[in-house]
């Protein structure tokens, strides 16, 4: 079901043949780029698509309808978030003073620095931001993978490149080796601006295609194919990517880690700092196949262990001082009886002398 459609999972027919997961079949999910003109939007099931919510700036690019620059802007997805912290603790009255409130504004400092550094993703549900480029988020990883077994693969290349896109194949290869060495799935890429004579192909025809493609180019199930297509025009994300893997890369490459690679493409096309497709690709294959063997932790589970340490040590501060206070006390009562004339704490021996030295000595008491 092409992604912004209705319904989710992998899409097609079942089978031996690509698309619905079922015995034997092969996965197959694509998306469109913003501005490919797919009606919809992100969310739902697989691939078409069209706009992201609130699109992307334009920005400059490299030739070719080449890489986009532009980037995002700042601030945070899902609304702020601003925490307040009212007045302090007053002095005496067992409260805890200005040390509890510094351990507070501590709190706060941190709490601030997680919310600045993991950015929407904290508000987001299941998708918590990742990496740099850009403020998109990137769908958690939420399942404990197991590479494919060695041998699985029968390796082939890397890529195909019909529009010379491609101007480092060193660096695309580089990251693309390293999402197979923690997969144990071959990734490849087949980058072009025409399918099956389409200048402007829809999701049916990225999906035969990248089901061809699959059977011409691998003889094993233990590959992951991306079709990206873009424009000949190049226009601003103007462009498609379908990925179809093997029966067997499937039990890796399921409809989550699938969309994680998209959502890295579709970071890093946007992202300024990146040298073209060669470093957009190596990164986005890099850093999905990091994200997809590895469960996502939500950044509340720091903070929340931040808050938690914190007020334990703000309970122990308060302990301490108050513990401290009462020693302090004690011993100011005691240094005030040390310091005490003797005269002030009642009669003495002088006092005694006076009363009884005219007593009779045959005098009963």
């Amino acid at each position: 079901m092409p992604r912004g459609g209705g319904g989710g999972g992998f899409s097609g027919g079942g089978g031996g043949g690509r698309g619905s997961i079922g015995g034997g079949s092969r996965g197959s999910i694509g998306r469109s780029g913003p501005g490919a003109g797919s009606p919809g939007g992100r969310g739902g099931g697989f691939s078409g698509g069209g706009s992201r919510g609130g699109g992307f700036p334009t920005g400059g690019g490299f030739g070719g309808g080449g890489f986009r620059g532009g980037g995002f802007g700042g601030g945070m997805r899902g609304g702020g978030f601003i925490p307040f912290f009212g007045g302090g603790y007053r002095r005496g009255g067992g409260g805890c003073g200005s040390g509890c409130t510094s351990v507070f504004v501590v709190a706060f400092i941190i709490v601030v620095a997680l919310v600045m550094t993991f950015g929407g993703g904290m508000f987001s549900g299941n998708s918590y931001g990742s990496g740099s480029g850009s403020s998109y988020n990137i769908t958690a990883s939420t399942v404990k993978r197991v590479p494919l077994p060695k041998g699985s693969v029968k390796e082939t290349g890397y890529y195909t490149d019909e529009i010379n896109f491609i101007t480092n194949p060193q660096v695309l290869q580089t990251g693309m080796k390293n999402f197979y060495d923690k997969t144990g799935v071959q990734p490849y890429i087949f980058i072009t601006d025409t399918v099956n004579g389409q200048k402007n192909p829809t999701d049916s025809d990225m999906a035969a295609y990248a089901n061809a493609l699959y059977n011409e180019q691998f003889t094993d199930e233990a590959h992951l194919l991306l079709l990206y297509w873009e424009s000949p025009t190049g226009a601003e994300g103007d462009y498609k990517e379908w990925i179809i893997t093997g029966t067997q890369a499937k039990t890796i490459i399921d409809d989550q880690a699938a969309t994680i690679l998209m959502d890295y493409v579709d970071r890093y096309y946007y992202d300024n700092s990146l040298k073209g497709y060669s470093e957009m690709f190596s990164k986005a294959f890099n850093d999905a196949g990091n994200r997809i063997m590895n469960v996502t932790v939500s950044p509340w589970v720091w903070v929340i262990g931040v808050l938690i340490v914190l007020a334990v040590l703000a309970l122990l501060f308060y302990w301490w001082t108050r513990a401290k206070r009462q020693k302090n006390l004690e011993a100011e009562q005691t240094e005030q009886i040390l310091n005490t004339p003797l005269e002030k704490l009642g009669p003495g021996p002088t006092g005694l002398e006076e009363k009884y030295k005219d007593t009779p000595n045959n005098e009963k008491y």
